[in-house]
C-alpha cells in the first residue's frame, strides 16, 4: 500500500510504503526512504558553492597584498592636529585634555596602540596595534584619532576612466 504523510511543516511529502496503526511513519520505513545527500545536492550546488567562496577570498587576498608599512602616527584630538611622532622611536605619549580626559598612547616595536583610556567603553584600548598605511585606533568619547602614515608620497589619490 502506498500513502503519503500528512506534513504539517508544508514540505514536500513523501511516499511510503506502510504507516503504523496511527499513520506516523515508523523508524524502518524512514531509514529505508530516507533521502541520499547526492540526491540533495547536485553537481551544480557544489560548483555555484566553491565559486562563490573563491570570489569572497580573492578581494581579501588583494586587500592584504597592497598593504605598506607606516613609517609615522598623526594624532588629532577633537578633530585638531595634536602631533606627528616617529613608528622607529619607542615613546609613550600622554593626551591631557582640558576637560579632563586622558588618552595615552604608546609606540613600541614599530607599532602603535592606545595604552589607556579614561572612556566607558574601553574600544579603543581593544582595537589592538597598528602599523599598516591608513590603519586607525578611534576614541569617540573622547575625540582622540591616531592615523598611521607613510613617509612615501602617492602620486595619485585615486584613478578613474
Amino acid at each position: 500500500m502506498i500513502s503519503v504523510i500528512n506534513n504539517p511543516f508544508n514540505c514536500r511529502p513523501f511516499i511510503h510504503k506502510s504507516i503504523d496503526l496511527k499513520g506516523y511513519l515508523t523508524l524502518a520505513d524512514y531509514k529505508s526512504n530516507k533521502p541520499k545527500i547526492r540526491d540533495i545536492i547536485k553537481k551544480g550546488d557544489i560548483i555555484l558553492a566553491v565559486f562563490f567562496i573563491i570570489a569572497g577570498l580573492v578581494p581579501m587576498f588583494f586587500m592584504f597584498q597592497n598593504e605598506e608599512p607606516g613609517h609615522n602616527i598623526n594624532v588629532s584630538v577633537n578633530s585638531k592636529h595634536y602631533g606627528s611622532y616617529s613608528l622607529d622611536k619607542d615613546r609613550t605619549i600622554k593626551i591631557k585634555q582640558p576637560n579632563g580626559h586622558i588618552n595615552i598612547i604608546e609606540i613600541k616595536n614599530g607599532k602603535a596602540y592606545m595604552k589607556y583610556s579614561d572612556c566607558k567603553n574601553q574600544n579603543c584600548v581593544h582595537q589592538g596595534k597598528i602599523n599598516s598605511n591608513n590603519q586607525n585606533i578611534v576614541c569617540l568619547p573622547n575625540k582622540v584619532m591616531v592615523t598611521v602614515d607613510s613617509d612615501k608620497k602617492q602620486e595619485f589619490d585615486s584613478v578613474s576612466k
